[in-house]
């Protein structure tokens, strides 16, 4: 509480006076007392109005031979005094005094009043995508916000998803690609932002003469003496379940190994020698042939994988390690929240490679068998990815449309090398690098 005014009239700053005239003044105190009266308290102001009455004496009796004396008499002088009090009570007493209703809000009170601080921990809502804020008027408020989720990344949609209760990062390809074909893949990776690959149609070997026609977005290619292409061989499933020899460097036409039985094959995968297609169950084929030769309870998903360990992948939202000899499976984790396969999975060592679908078009995402963690690296920049598969230390991407390019983990470049006329389902590496 600040102190009280001084009374009307003293000065505003009080005065002190020395040890030797304290004696002086408690006599001239005394002496004010006796004459116009105590003051009642340092706080009130006397606004004195002096009044006079007079009584009249009788006479003296008069001198010999002289007039008699005037009337003696008695004068008294009063002060009528009036007296205002200035109220002395403190602004509040304790904290309960300040208390203003809001759970959110710490309530103070001090010798100046009361004071609220604003406490925005007390507002936590225990949900990752709402900003909790204590407002001294109303108290807390919980609104979802995306802002939190944003990477920096100008061609990344950033979301907080209300029912993941998580980020979801979509890299968008749309915010990359100009409308032109042979001029390379544009694509948004996650952690760089737009990058363009390398001209379409190009082996990257040197010395390979290819090239790209614009009007109807098809590839030749001519390799001349001495210029020696990977031998590379797809095996390759279409949307009907014929499976095909396609040898993405050469200049032939698919081969076709097998014609379907009627079986659609969601997926095909090639572990060691051994067969499997995943499809309204998970199958195992004789090898260059559709017969099925043993059948295990569907695991859900649409892609497939052989891993490093002898064992079989599998994946939609979730992660699946399966035992080719009995069909049991496991749950190993996740894809990031948004994202699901769009149909197939492979492997570079421990990491696991799989072509999602997410919120702006294709993409890929990389689990690892270590941590059971994922990360979104980027769009595919070809689309609908439906087939992935190794090849060396680069991937193989197969989109619906039959074109066929390359992923280097390493650059991040995608380069668009052929096209063909088969529309995929799924694929795998029958012999290569």
């Amino acid at each position: 509480m600040p102190p009280s005014p001084p009374p009307p009239g003293a000065s505003s700053a009080p005065r002190l006076l020395p040890l030797a005239g304290l004696t002086a003044a408690v006599v001239l105190v005394a002496a004010a007392a006796a004459s116009c009266g105590a003051r009642s308290s340092l706080f009130e102001s006397d606004e004195g109005s002096p009044s006079t009455s007079s009584t009249e004496g009788t006479g003296g009796d008069g001198g010999e031979g002289g007039a008699g004396g005037l009337g003696g008499g008695t004068t008294t002088t009063t002060i009528t005094t009036t007296t205002t009090t200035t109220p002395t009570e403190p602004l509040c007493t304790s904290d309960a005094d300040c208390d203003d209703g809001l759970e959110c809000t710490l309530d103070f009170c001090d010798v100046f009043g009361c004071y609220w601080y604003a406490e925005h921990t007390f507002c936590d809502d225990g949900i990752f995508c709402t900003v909790d804020e204590c407002h001294p008027a109303i108290g807390c408020t919980n609104m979802h916000t995306d802002d939190i989720c944003e990477d920096g990344i100008a061609c990344t949609i950033d979301v907080c998803d209300p029912d993941l209760d998580a980020c979801v990062v979509e890299p968008c390809d749309l915010e990359c690609i100009n409308p032109l074909f042979c001029d390379g893949i544009e694509r948004c990776d996650a952690q760089i932002g737009c990058i363009s690959g390398p001209p379409a149609c190009s082996f990257g070997l040197g010395c390979d003469q290819s090239t790209c026609a614009e009007g109807d977005d098809t590839c030749t290619h001519t390799l001349p003496p001495g210029c020696v292409a990977p031998d590379v061989h797809l095996l390759v499933t279409d949307d009907s379940g014929n499976l095909y020899d396609v040898a993405p460097y050469a200049s032939g036409p698919p081969v076709l190994i097998a014609p379907t039985t009627g079986r659609v094959h969601l997926d095909i995968a090639v572990l060691g020698g051994r067969w499997f297609s995943i499809g309204a169950d998970l199958a195992e084929l004789l090898p260059g042939t559709n017969q099925v030769i043993a059948t295990f309870p569907d695991v859900g998903g649409n892609s497939l994988g052989a891993g490093p360990d002898g064992m079989l992948y599998g994946a939609a939202q979730l992660v699946y390690r399966i035992d080719p000899n009995t069909g049991a499976w496991a749950f190993i984790g996740a894809l990031p929240p948004g994202h699901t396969s769009s149909g197939d999975l492979t492997f570079i060592g421990d990491l696991m490679y799989v072509a999602t679908d997410g919120m702006c078009g294709g993409s890929l995402v990389e689990f690892n068998l270590v941590t059971g963690t994922s990360q979104v690296l980027g769009g595919n920049g070809l689309g609908c990815v439906f087939g992935l598969a190794a090849m060396g230390d680069q991937l193989v991407l197969y989109t619906c449309d039959g074109r066929i390019g390359t992923f280097d983990p390493a650059t991040r470049d995608v380069r668009m090398i052929t096209t063909t006329s088969i529309p995929v389902y799924g694929i795998d590496l029958l012999s290569g690098p």
